[in-house]
């Protein structure tokens, strides 16, 4: 796997989809609890846009990032 117009230049973490197991919780953390087995959300929007807002940060008019493709990814 190799896009270099995408930011994928070797060597590079690919995976999409990581998942992993609550290890510690934060003091404004909702919604989960130690022990919790959990997907991590791979698109990072802006946060500022409109689609951000409405939840649809995968659509990001920015340039939406992602793990395993333009972020280093995790399995």
């Amino acid at each position: 796997f190799y896009v270099k117009e995408r930011g994928c230049v070797p060597p590079f973490t690919l995976g999409h989809e990581p998942l992993g197991i609550v290890e510690a919780l934060g003091p404004r953390a909702k919604g989960a609890k130690v022990g919790d087995k959990r997907l991590v959300y791979p698109w990072i929007g802006c946060g500022k846009c409109a689609v951000c807002k409405a939840g649809q940060d995968n659509y990001c008019v920015s340039g939406t990032r992602f793990l395993g493709v333009n972020r280093a990814g995790a399995y």
